[in-house]
């Protein structure tokens, strides 16, 4: 049996943010011009359970000016995940699970906005 080569999943997890989450930035990388809240995704350790399905762990770190709006926006990411379902590049996401966040943890880089960061296991098929 050959296993298929698994998705990137940042860009298929960033899609389904995106989507969700009504004109806010999501992107992979801090960026340049920082609005006044965004979200920046990076990837821990996940799985792959069958040769079809993914289970990649995203952290979502919400940035904003004031820890009022950084913790709505950790909500909506917190929303964002529990629903998250749909097909998004020839990807379908089945489902998130193991959420947890939001919790605030402030980068020490970042010192014009707060931060708070939501983490899930999502679930990936390509069948």
């Amino acid at each position: 049996m050959i296993w298929p080569v698994p998705h990137s999943p940042l860009p298929i997890v960033r899609a389904c943010l995106f989507a969700a989450l009504d004109g806010v930035a999501v992107s992979t990388a801090d960026p340049s011009t920082r609005p006044d809240e965004y979200v920046v995704l990076d990837l821990l350790p996940g799985d792959y359970p069958f040769p079809n399905v993914t289970e990649p762990r995203v952290m979502a770190n919400c940035f904003a000016k004031s820890s009022l709006l950084g913790g709505e926006l950790g909500s909506k990411v917190l929303g964002a995940f529990r629903n998250a379902r749909g097909t998004f590049s020839g990807v379908e996401v089945r489902k998130c699970f193991d959420i947890s966040g939001p919790y605030r943890l402030d980068d020490p880089k970042i010192t014009d906005r707060v931060r708070f960061q939501v983490r899930g296991t999502f679930r990936l098929s390509t069948r």
